[in-house]
């Protein structure tokens, strides 16, 4: 990871570069927590948040990642999502990814999201 001119740079294995506009928060003093306005990144800092925001300042996509950078869990609050296993659309709804004790991916699974979730920034 390096900085570049408009917040941190991420260079994924495919060699994309995704660029964090801010360094938001540290909460506890253990999790980051950056933003933007590009989608949330599959790999990044480790133990991190990373916020899509909209133009109107409200989150768009919020995700989760773990101790690897590995993206676990993301939040979409702007479009609706088919989960096959309930045969319905939701909005807004979480995906959910697993991964094997050497970091590859091994599943993902979608759900609503839980009641007591909302699309504002958490700083």
């Amino acid at each position: 990871m390096m900085m570049g001119t408009s917040g941190i740079e991420d260079i994924n294995s495919a060699g994309i570069s995704n660029t964090i506009d801010n360094v938001v928060d540290v909460v506890d003093g253990l999790t980051p927590i950056n933003n933007g306005v590009s989608r949330p990144p599959k790999t990044t800092m480790p133990n991190s948040i990373y916020e899509q925001l909209n133009p109107d300042g409200t989150v768009k996509s919020r995700a989760f990642y773990d101790a690897n950078g590995n993206q676990f869990s993301r939040q979409d609050y702007d479009q609706s999502h088919f989960i096959e296993e309930l045969q319905e659309f939701y909005q807004p709804h979480e995906h959910n990814y697993k991964f094997n004790e050497n970091g590859l991916p091994n599943g993902k699974y979608d759900i609503p999201l839980p009641s007591g979730y909302n699309n504002l920034p958490t700083n």
